[in-house]
């Protein structure tokens, strides 16, 4: 997700300057390559919803993937409850 945040913000960057082609193509680009890995791995979508999805592990109908040479990795969400996301104390 990070290279669509910094694609995000240089198309924001650019438009302050009146220079936004470039970044909206990138953008654009980027997002049809997201798009075009999703439909490709779209089983592995499926198949990663049926072994892994319970209460704590979600995963969205359009998760971002990534192809590896034997697979994919598929993204998910993880719930993470507020008991457990304490800071330590310090002593």
């Amino acid at each position: 997700m990070a290279e669509i945040e910094r694609l995000a913000q240089e198309v924001v960057d650019r438009w302050e300057n009146g220079d936004l082609a470039e970044a909206v193509r990138a953008l654009s680009q980027h997002l049809e390559s997201l798009k075009t890995d999703r439909l490709a791995y779209r089983h592995h979508i499926t198949a990663a919803e049926q072994l892994h999805c319970d209460d704590d592990v979600q995963i969205d109908d359009d998760a971002t993937v990534s192809p590896t040479d034997d697979g994919c990795w598929v993204s998910a969400w993880l719930m993470v409850r507020d008991e457990d996301a304490q800071e330590p104390e310090h002593g």
